[in-house]
């Protein structure tokens, strides 16, 4: 008999093995473990075959090993969430923006002029969502499209006097956020991280050029 609280547990890993790529099975299939009750389950969007060997002692040894925590791309996804669910607090209490709003401002106030394609691609947001939001930020007066001088036929997204007042009026929050987001590591767990995001930043848009 499952115990309570399993069907939850694997609903949420199927949904991060959706959302993160985190799980990648030996044999299509995952092992699922809550207060010693285990499960072996077929990973979404595999079959089963019958010239795979189902080797009950190799999962169980998969099982002692399968934490989500091991798993960077879980880490850095939740670690984001959080970062994100206190900047929208902030941001949202002393300005009323929203976070995707906060995302396009804080950008733009430091890129300037750039098509919505550019400011796609510097925000990593989803193409409909942040047409949306500059949709909103230029009904607001926060900015402004206008014709490229090089290209009539290209239209640029640049924030108007309002939205770089608004974006000088956030920065100091936001160094200090920052500040006290980083106090607890030292100078050179500061460089090493920094390194690091900037090779695996580096590394995923080459993989995403590549679709």
């Amino acid at each position: 008999m499952r115990p309570e609280g399993f069907e939850h547990n694997l609903r949420f890993i199927n949904a991060q093995i959706i959302t993160c790529g985190l799980y990648s099975a030996t044999n299509n299939k995952m092992v699922v473990s809550v207060n010693g009750y285990t499960e072996q389950h077929v990973t979404m969007g595999s079959e089963p075959t019958d010239n795979v060997p189902d080797d009950d002692d190799m999962f169980a040894a998969d099982m002692n090993n399968l934490k989500l925590d091991d798993y960077v791309t879980y880490r850095v996804s939740v670690l984001a969430q959080m970062f994100g669910r206190e900047a929208a607090r902030v941001y949202s209490e002393k300005w009323g923006l929203s976070l995707p709003k906060y995302r396009v401002l804080t950008v733009m106030g430091n890129l300037a002029e750039m098509s919505l394609r550019e400011l796609t691609d510097q925000t990593q947001m989803d193409k409909g969502q942040i047409s949306r939001v500059v949709s909103q930020m230029e009904t607001q007066g926060l900015i402004v499209r206008k014709a490229d001088d090089n290209d009539a036929r290209r239209l640029n997204l640049t924030l108007t006097p309002a939205g770089s007042n608004l974006y000088k009026r956030t920065i100091g929050v936001s160094e200090e956020r920052q500040r006290e987001i980083l106090s607890i590591l030292t100078p050179e767990e500061l460089a090493a991280l920094r390194s690091t995001l900037e090779k695996l930043s580096s590394h995923m848009r080459a993989r995403l050029d590549d679709e």
